[in-house]
């Protein structure tokens, strides 16, 4: 049974883009919301935007800066659906976003959360191919054109959606990235097993807390773009020279609170895991690798061979560790020309 659904709006310095996150809320084809802006400290007018423009259609609270994920954890604290989704600032939502998800909730209420594909600077994020989903793939007549207790607007054009559905956990440790714009979670789950986000994690508070919760429950998995990340939010995180091998790093630590500490678990998937954090180790070597910081590299790519020796590719790299940093250059570039064109 559908419920309401509390939206969560983080924001810092927002004030260009937190009109258009809130209207995309609001023009929501599922009704039964309430949207809480969280302004984290901002320096700008973002809260005046709000309040002057929205008024008592959106809870607002204002704090002191603590972060992002201080501020997600301020609004749930603060939410009274029984739906959690998220929503940054300076992104947006596709009209039927909700009404979708609370539909697959519906049909798979064993689920505890539920994510979708979405534009990344206009491109679609590429879908997931976890084996879980082989045997739990359904089709928008599945989904969409059954009995429901809810009265849906699909319009013609999303009926390319594909749904899939199962226990994700094990290939989180390999690709943790959800984008939080596209989650909603049920809120019985992140109050009876105390999930929160980590406040003193901020560059892989993501992996960390959608790592937790596949761990607790099974996982509906949209594959269809119904949010917009704009590129200031993602693209130019991942993209800093010095946040790369930071979040790099911050995963693994991840990895290691919640995956090796539970040693029932790792001594069951221990060569699954290892190999998980080897891919990690191996990632952050190449990395300084490109960026020409040859002997920095050699450091994660030894510690990647203690966990996993059986990739070619890690010792290829610790061998271009030796080479010219003049010729490492060279390799790059044309590196890059051939990805350009292929």
């Amino acid at each position: 049974m559908a419920g309401k659904v509390s939206v969560i709006i983080p924001a810092y310095n927002a004030e260009k883009f937190i009109g258009e996150a809130i209207e995309s809320v609001l023009n929501q084809t599922y009704k039964n919301i309430e949207i809480i802006v969280v302004d984290d400290g901002s320096k700008d007018n973002t809260y005046q935007v709000v309040k002057q423009n929205f008024g008592n259609q959106v809870k607002l609270i204002r704090k002191k800066n603590g972060g992002v994920s201080s501020a997600r954890n301020m609004g749930v604290k603060n939410a009274e659906g029984e739906f959690i989704a998220y929503l940054d600032a300076d992104d947006y939502w596709l009209p039927q976003k909700l009404e979708i998800q609370l539909r697959c909730f519906e049909k798979f209420p064993e689920c505890g959360l539920c994510y979708t594909d979405a534009y990344i600077n206009g491109k679609k994020t590429r879908g997931v191919n976890y084996p879980i989903f082989k045997d739990h793939s359904w089709s928008y007549k599945d989904i969409f054109e059954s009995s429901t207790t809810m009265d849906f607007t699909i319009n013609n054009s999303l009926k390319e959606i594909k749904v899939y559905y199962g226990y994700i956990f094990d290939y989180l440790i390999y690709n943790g990235m959800i984008l939080p714009s596209t989650a909603v979670v049920k809120k019985s789950i992140i109050n009876k097993w105390q999930i929160s986000w980590d406040e003193n994690n901020n560059l892989a508070e993501d992996s960390d807390y959608f790592l937790r919760l596949s761990k607790i429950t099974n996982v509906i998995y949209i594959d269809y773009p119904l949010a917009y990340y704009r590129d200031i939010n993602l693209l130019n995180r991942l993209a800093s020279n010095k946040n790369i091998p930071k979040r790099i790093k911050l995963f693994k630590e991840v990895i290691i609170k919640h995956v090796i500490s539970d040693q029932e678990y790792y001594q069951k998937k221990k060569n699954w895991v290892d190999y998980c954090i080897a891919r990690l180790l191996k990632r952050l070597g190449y990395y300084y690798i490109s960026e020409i910081e040859p002997r920095t590299a050699i450091q994660p790519l030894i510690e990647s061979l203690k966990f996993y020796k059986k990739d070619p590719s890690v010792y290829f790299l610790l061998f271009c560790c030796f080479l010219p940093k003049p010729l490492l250059s060279l390799l790059g570039k044309i590196k890059r020309k051939l990805t350009k064109y292929d």
